[in-house]
Protein backbone atom coordinates (compact mmCIF):
# COMPACT_ATOMS: atom_id res chain seq x y z
CA UNK A 1 0.00 0.00 0.00
CA UNK A 2 1.56 3.50 -0.92
CA UNK A 3 1.66 6.06 1.45
CA UNK A 4 -0.97 8.23 1.85
CA UNK A 5 -0.38 11.98 0.53
CA UNK A 6 -2.28 15.38 1.04
CA UNK A 7 -3.13 16.71 -2.79
CA UNK A 8 -2.27 20.48 -2.80
CA UNK A 9 -4.29 20.69 -6.26
CA UNK A 10 -2.34 24.72 -6.61
CA UNK A 11 0.73 22.48 -7.39
CA UNK A 12 1.03 22.29 -11.13
CA UNK A 13 3.70 19.12 -10.48
CA UNK A 14 0.47 17.20 -9.95
CA UNK A 15 -0.19 17.52 -13.67
CA UNK A 16 3.86 16.32 -15.15
CA UNK A 17 5.11 13.00 -15.67
CA UNK A 18 8.35 11.98 -15.94
CA UNK A 19 7.15 9.24 -19.16
CA UNK A 20 6.66 12.09 -21.33
CA UNK A 21 10.19 13.93 -20.75
CA UNK A 22 11.35 14.83 -24.18
CA UNK A 23 14.50 16.72 -25.33
CA UNK A 24 14.52 20.35 -25.55
CA UNK A 25 13.02 20.16 -28.77
CA UNK A 26 9.92 18.76 -27.13
CA UNK A 27 9.32 22.01 -24.71
CA UNK A 28 6.10 23.09 -26.45
CA UNK A 29 4.69 19.67 -26.20
CA UNK A 30 5.56 19.65 -22.55
CA UNK A 31 3.71 23.26 -22.58
CA UNK A 32 0.57 21.90 -24.57
CA UNK A 33 0.48 18.70 -21.95
CA UNK A 34 0.09 21.02 -19.13
CA UNK A 35 -2.12 23.51 -20.37
CA UNK A 36 -4.43 20.37 -21.38
CA UNK A 37 -4.12 19.02 -17.99
CA UNK A 38 -5.38 22.25 -16.36
CA UNK A 39 -8.02 22.65 -18.73
CA UNK A 40 -9.43 19.22 -18.19
CA UNK A 41 -9.38 18.95 -14.54
CA UNK A 42 -10.74 22.53 -14.46
CA UNK A 43 -13.89 21.12 -16.72
CA UNK A 44 -14.16 18.49 -13.94
CA UNK A 45 -14.87 20.92 -11.53
CA UNK A 46 -18.01 22.33 -12.90
CA UNK A 47 -19.92 18.62 -13.51
CA UNK A 48 -21.32 18.85 -9.72
CA UNK A 49 -22.47 21.54 -7.33
CA UNK A 50 -21.84 20.96 -3.99
CA UNK A 51 -24.13 22.90 -1.00
CA UNK A 52 -24.86 22.58 2.94
CA UNK A 53 -27.70 24.12 4.52
CA UNK A 54 -29.39 23.63 8.02
CA UNK A 55 -32.61 22.39 8.04
CA UNK A 56 -35.15 19.62 9.52
CA UNK A 57 -32.55 19.33 12.32
CA UNK A 58 -29.84 18.58 10.10
CA UNK A 59 -25.96 20.50 11.32
CA UNK A 60 -24.81 22.33 8.58
CA UNK A 61 -20.59 21.81 7.43
CA UNK A 62 -18.41 23.82 5.60
CA UNK A 63 -17.53 21.86 2.49
CA UNK A 64 -13.62 22.03 0.86
CA UNK A 65 -13.12 24.81 -1.78
CA UNK A 66 -13.06 23.01 -4.59
CA UNK A 67 -13.85 19.34 -2.93
CA UNK A 68 -14.35 17.95 -6.97
CA UNK A 69 -10.59 18.29 -8.17
CA UNK A 70 -9.91 17.11 -4.93
CA UNK A 71 -12.25 13.93 -5.18
CA UNK A 72 -11.32 13.83 -8.75
CA UNK A 73 -7.33 13.69 -7.90
CA UNK A 74 -7.62 11.98 -4.60
CA UNK A 75 -9.89 9.13 -5.61
CA UNK A 76 -11.32 8.99 -1.95
CA UNK A 77 -12.28 11.12 0.32
CA UNK A 78 -14.06 10.99 4.23
CA UNK A 79 -16.07 13.14 6.65
CA UNK A 80 -14.95 12.94 9.98
CA UNK A 81 -17.61 12.90 12.16
CA UNK A 82 -16.06 13.82 15.66
CA UNK A 83 -14.34 17.02 14.16
CA UNK A 84 -16.65 17.59 11.27
CA UNK A 85 -14.52 17.79 8.75
CA UNK A 86 -12.89 16.50 5.09
CA UNK A 87 -9.84 14.64 4.39
CA UNK A 88 -8.64 12.11 1.87
CA UNK A 89 -8.90 8.54 2.67
CA UNK A 90 -7.62 5.49 1.83
CA UNK A 91 -8.94 2.22 2.47
CA UNK A 92 -6.46 -0.56 4.31
CA UNK A 93 -8.68 -3.32 5.47
CA UNK A 94 -11.71 -4.87 4.50
CA UNK A 95 -14.72 -7.57 5.68
CA UNK A 96 -15.56 -10.67 4.21
CA UNK A 97 -18.06 -8.72 2.27
CA UNK A 98 -15.90 -6.70 0.94
CA UNK A 99 -16.68 -3.79 3.40
CA UNK A 100 -14.09 -1.25 4.86
CA UNK A 101 -13.52 -1.50 8.31
CA UNK A 102 -10.03 0.27 8.52
CA UNK A 103 -9.55 3.57 6.63
CA UNK A 104 -6.30 5.93 6.69
CA UNK A 105 -7.06 9.66 6.20
CA UNK A 106 -4.67 13.12 6.42
CA UNK A 107 -6.05 16.31 6.54
CA UNK A 108 -6.56 18.75 4.00
CA UNK A 109 -4.73 21.82 2.94
CA UNK A 110 -0.70 22.41 3.46
CA UNK A 111 -0.48 23.45 6.99
CA UNK A 112 0.35 21.25 9.72
CA UNK A 113 -0.85 17.63 8.42
CA UNK A 114 -2.67 15.32 10.72
CA UNK A 115 -2.68 11.32 9.98
CA UNK A 116 -5.84 9.61 11.32
CA UNK A 117 -6.75 5.98 11.89
CA UNK A 118 -10.12 4.99 11.58
CA UNK A 119 -12.82 2.66 11.98
CA UNK A 120 -15.30 2.65 9.61
CA UNK A 121 -17.63 4.26 12.40
CA UNK A 122 -15.64 6.99 12.78
CA UNK A 123 -16.39 8.29 9.49
CA UNK A 124 -18.41 8.72 6.45
CA UNK A 125 -16.41 7.47 2.93
CA UNK A 126 -17.17 9.86 -0.31
CA UNK A 127 -16.08 7.74 -3.57
CA UNK A 128 -15.13 8.90 -6.50
CA UNK A 129 -16.44 6.49 -8.41
CA UNK A 130 -17.38 2.96 -7.72
CA UNK A 131 -13.95 1.75 -6.71
CA UNK A 132 -12.86 5.44 -5.40
CA UNK A 133 -9.60 6.07 -8.01
CA UNK A 134 -8.33 9.09 -9.16
CA UNK A 135 -9.43 10.45 -12.85
CA UNK A 136 -5.46 12.22 -12.83
CA UNK A 137 -3.79 8.97 -14.86
CA UNK A 138 -6.73 9.12 -17.65
CA UNK A 139 -6.72 12.89 -17.39
CA UNK A 140 -2.76 12.70 -18.12
CA UNK A 141 -3.03 10.42 -20.96
CA UNK A 142 -5.86 12.34 -22.69
CA UNK A 143 -3.80 15.64 -22.33
CA UNK A 144 -0.50 14.16 -23.59
CA UNK A 145 -2.88 12.88 -26.76
CA UNK A 146 -4.39 16.17 -27.21
CA UNK A 147 -0.77 17.91 -26.73
CA UNK A 148 0.48 15.31 -29.45
CA UNK A 149 -2.53 17.21 -32.17
CA UNK A 150 -1.42 21.07 -30.66
CA UNK A 151 2.19 20.04 -31.96
CA UNK A 152 1.68 18.14 -35.04
CA UNK A 153 -0.53 21.26 -36.01
CA UNK A 154 1.81 23.68 -34.82
CA UNK A 155 4.08 22.40 -37.03
CA UNK A 156 1.76 21.48 -40.03
CA UNK A 157 1.46 25.39 -40.28
CA UNK A 158 5.12 25.99 -39.71
CA UNK A 159 5.79 23.30 -42.36
CA UNK A 160 3.64 25.52 -44.92
CA UNK A 161 6.14 28.25 -44.84
CA UNK A 162 8.84 26.13 -45.37
CA UNK A 163 7.81 25.74 -48.97
CA UNK A 164 11.51 25.00 -51.00
CA UNK A 165 13.73 21.99 -50.33
CA UNK A 166 16.82 23.48 -49.73
CA UNK A 167 19.87 21.08 -50.96
CA UNK A 168 23.34 22.13 -50.39
CA UNK A 169 27.33 20.06 -49.93
CA UNK A 170 28.42 23.22 -47.91
CA UNK A 171 28.37 22.85 -44.35
CA UNK A 172 28.79 26.68 -43.67
CA UNK A 173 25.56 26.92 -45.48
CA UNK A 174 24.03 24.01 -44.19
CA UNK A 175 24.19 25.74 -40.49
CA UNK A 176 22.74 28.94 -42.56
CA UNK A 177 19.94 26.41 -43.40
CA UNK A 178 19.04 25.72 -39.95
CA UNK A 179 19.52 29.42 -38.64
CA UNK A 180 17.00 30.29 -40.77
CA UNK A 181 14.18 27.55 -40.43
CA UNK A 182 15.12 27.65 -36.46
CA UNK A 183 14.07 32.11 -37.45
CA UNK A 184 10.62 30.47 -39.07
CA UNK A 185 9.75 28.47 -36.01
CA UNK A 186 10.81 30.98 -33.50
CA UNK A 187 7.98 33.26 -35.31
CA UNK A 188 9.88 35.00 -38.59
CA UNK A 189 6.99 35.00 -41.29
CA UNK A 190 9.43 33.40 -43.98
CA UNK A 191 13.42 32.35 -45.25
CA UNK A 192 15.51 35.36 -45.85
CA UNK A 193 17.96 34.58 -48.19
CA UNK A 194 21.90 35.53 -48.09
CA UNK A 195 25.17 35.56 -50.48
CA UNK A 196 25.78 31.73 -48.74
CA UNK A 197 22.35 30.40 -50.12
CA UNK A 198 23.95 30.93 -53.59
CA UNK A 199 25.38 27.17 -52.77
CA UNK A 200 21.95 26.02 -51.75
CA UNK A 201 19.99 24.12 -54.72
CA UNK A 202 16.38 25.15 -53.89
CA UNK A 203 13.37 22.48 -55.09
CA UNK A 204 10.49 24.12 -55.00
CA UNK A 205 7.41 22.33 -53.01
CA UNK A 206 4.37 22.40 -52.48
CA UNK A 207 2.53 19.48 -50.45
CA UNK A 208 -0.63 19.03 -52.24
CA UNK A 209 -2.40 17.55 -48.84
CA UNK A 210 -1.38 20.64 -47.06
CA UNK A 211 -4.88 21.83 -46.90
CA UNK A 212 -6.49 18.36 -46.22
CA UNK A 213 -3.60 17.50 -43.37
CA UNK A 214 -5.08 20.80 -41.48
CA UNK A 215 -7.83 19.83 -42.13
CA UNK A 216 -7.74 16.83 -40.98
CA UNK A 217 -5.81 17.78 -37.44
CA UNK A 218 -8.27 20.55 -36.73
CA UNK A 219 -11.29 17.75 -37.27
CA UNK A 220 -9.21 14.93 -34.72
CA UNK A 221 -8.74 18.03 -32.10
CA UNK A 222 -12.82 18.47 -32.18
CA UNK A 223 -13.08 14.75 -31.73
CA UNK A 224 -10.59 14.39 -29.17
CA UNK A 225 -12.66 17.03 -27.27
CA UNK A 226 -16.32 15.18 -27.57
CA UNK A 227 -14.22 11.81 -26.42
CA UNK A 228 -13.03 13.17 -23.41
CA UNK A 229 -16.36 14.64 -22.36
CA UNK A 230 -17.80 11.91 -22.96
CA UNK A 231 -15.42 9.67 -21.01
CA UNK A 232 -16.77 11.41 -18.15
CA UNK A 233 -20.58 11.69 -19.00
CA UNK A 234 -20.92 14.84 -21.09
CA UNK A 235 -22.00 15.25 -24.61
CA UNK A 236 -20.63 17.80 -26.76
CA UNK A 237 -22.53 16.08 -30.01
CA UNK A 238 -24.68 19.32 -30.27
CA UNK A 239 -22.05 22.01 -30.62
CA UNK A 240 -24.28 24.73 -31.37
CA UNK A 241 -25.86 24.31 -27.73
CA UNK A 242 -22.48 24.58 -26.36
CA UNK A 243 -22.79 21.23 -24.66
CA UNK A 244 -25.70 22.51 -22.64
CA UNK A 245 -27.03 18.89 -22.26
CA UNK A 246 -31.02 18.47 -21.55
CA UNK A 247 -33.10 15.52 -20.67
CA UNK A 248 -34.03 14.57 -24.65
CA UNK A 249 -29.87 14.85 -25.01
CA UNK A 250 -29.33 12.79 -21.82
CA UNK A 251 -31.98 10.47 -22.61
CA UNK A 252 -29.97 9.57 -25.97
CA UNK A 253 -26.09 9.14 -24.53
CA UNK A 254 -25.23 5.68 -25.94
CA UNK A 255 -25.10 3.29 -22.73
CA UNK A 256 -21.26 3.97 -22.06
CA UNK A 257 -21.21 7.55 -21.73
CA UNK A 258 -24.82 7.11 -19.26
CA UNK A 259 -23.34 5.33 -17.03
CA UNK A 260 -19.69 7.54 -17.43
CA UNK A 261 -21.64 9.08 -16.02
CA UNK A 262 -23.70 7.38 -13.28
CA UNK A 263 -20.13 6.32 -12.12
CA UNK A 264 -19.39 9.31 -10.83
CA UNK A 265 -23.13 10.42 -9.76
CA UNK A 266 -24.72 7.89 -7.70
CA UNK A 267 -21.73 7.37 -4.57
CA UNK A 268 -21.84 11.20 -4.48
CA UNK A 269 -25.72 10.60 -3.88
CA UNK A 270 -24.89 7.65 -2.17
CA UNK A 271 -22.69 9.67 0.37
CA UNK A 272 -24.86 12.40 0.72
CA UNK A 273 -27.69 10.39 1.92
CA UNK A 274 -25.27 8.62 4.35
CA UNK A 275 -24.35 12.20 5.55
CA UNK A 276 -28.20 12.84 6.22
CA UNK A 277 -28.12 10.27 8.24
CA UNK A 278 -25.79 10.45 10.44
CA UNK A 279 -27.21 14.07 10.92
CA UNK A 280 -25.40 16.62 8.64
CA UNK A 281 -26.77 18.55 5.54
CA UNK A 282 -25.31 17.88 2.76
CA UNK A 283 -26.29 17.82 -1.01
CA UNK A 284 -24.49 17.24 -4.52
CA UNK A 285 -26.29 18.26 -7.44
CA UNK A 286 -25.72 18.09 -11.02
CA UNK A 287 -24.54 21.27 -12.83
CA UNK A 288 -27.98 22.62 -14.43
CA UNK A 289 -26.56 21.67 -17.40
CA UNK A 290 -27.06 17.80 -16.56
CA UNK A 291 -29.97 18.95 -14.38
CA UNK A 292 -32.22 15.85 -15.50
CA UNK A 293 -29.87 12.77 -14.83
CA UNK A 294 -31.06 9.35 -16.26
CA UNK A 295 -34.18 8.31 -14.12
CA UNK A 296 -33.41 4.07 -12.98
CA UNK A 297 -36.21 3.08 -14.74
CA UNK A 298 -35.07 4.81 -18.10
CA UNK A 299 -31.71 2.84 -18.34
CA UNK A 300 -33.04 -0.32 -16.89
CA UNK A 301 -35.61 -0.49 -19.87
CA UNK A 302 -35.27 2.12 -22.33
CA UNK A 303 -38.35 1.41 -24.04
CA UNK A 304 -39.73 3.61 -20.64
CA UNK A 305 -38.12 6.83 -22.95
CA UNK A 306 -40.58 9.38 -24.08
CA UNK A 307 -42.29 8.65 -27.19
CA UNK A 308 -40.59 9.47 -30.15
CA UNK A 309 -41.41 12.48 -31.90
CA UNK A 310 -42.35 11.11 -35.67
CA UNK A 311 -44.50 8.45 -33.68
CA UNK A 312 -46.75 11.62 -31.71
CA UNK A 313 -46.65 13.00 -35.59
CA UNK A 314 -47.62 10.20 -37.24
CA UNK A 315 -50.71 9.98 -34.48
CA UNK A 316 -51.60 13.10 -35.14
CA UNK A 317 -51.79 12.89 -38.95
CA UNK A 318 -54.02 9.52 -37.95
CA UNK A 319 -56.68 11.95 -36.27
CA UNK A 320 -56.04 14.60 -39.11
CA UNK A 321 -58.78 12.86 -41.39
CA UNK A 322 -61.23 12.23 -38.93
CA UNK A 323 -61.43 15.75 -37.63
CA UNK A 324 -61.67 16.41 -41.34
CA UNK A 325 -64.34 13.56 -41.72
CA UNK A 326 -66.26 15.42 -38.51
CA UNK A 327 -66.27 18.46 -40.17
CA UNK A 328 -67.96 17.26 -43.22
CA UNK A 329 -70.76 15.74 -41.65
CA UNK A 330 -71.86 18.63 -39.90
CA UNK A 331 -71.81 20.12 -43.35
Amino acid sequence: MEKLESINIYDIKNFTNCDYDIDKEGEYLNKRILQNNLRQINRLNYYFKWKSEAADGLQKITIPRNIEIILRMAGLMCFLKEEKKFAIAQIVKFDNDNEPTQINAISLGTEEKKNYSLKKEQCILLFNNAIGVSDLPEIKFMAYEKGQTDISRMYQLINSRLIPLLETDSDKAMEQIKKMIKDVKAGKPGIVMTSIMDEVKKLDYLDPNAIAKMEYLTAYDEILDKHIANRFGASLDSKDKKAQVTTDELKAYDDLTTADYLANYEPRIEFCEKMREAGFAIECVPNPIFKDEPKAEEIEDPDLLDDDPEENSDEGEKKKPEEEGGADNEN
